[in-house]
């Protein structure tokens, strides 16, 4: 399951990361998605984050925390986290493209059709 901090749940205290810049993050307020009510666990690291410091809207968090969002519900990452695997994923779609397909951007001119 979803890892998602509820009013009734003592908060999750995670190690501190020095490559974790608390700039991405606003304080908490008493507004709704910046509370200690409205956070999500990143499922890499554990960091909690609070559901408007991930910009996710009041709608997404509900259909996180009920299981029912098509991504958050089966992982939700923090910035870093996300940023993390998008560079694994880039290096190795990189290792498997041999025929260099994706090396350069495509143009009209190289793919007419392609949309």
């Amino acid at each position: 399951g979803k890892q998602v901090k509820t009013d009734d749940e003592e908060i999750y205290e995670a190690d501190s990361d020095d490559s974790i810049d608390l700039n991405w993050y606003l304080e908490e307020t008493n507004v709704w998605g910046f509370t200690a009510g409205h956070m999500l666990g990143c499922d890499q690291c554990g960091l909690w984050v609070h559901a408007g410091c991930a910009n996710l809207s009041r709608s997404e968090y509900e259909q996180t925390s009920s299981g029912n969002h098509p991504i958050y519900s089966k992982e939700f990452l923090c910035r870093l986290c996300c940023k993390r695997r998008s560079k694994e994923i880039i290096e190795a779609l990189k290792r498997e493209d041999n025929l260099l397909l994706f090396a350069m951007p495509v143009t009209p001119e190289v793919a007419p059709t392609y949309r």
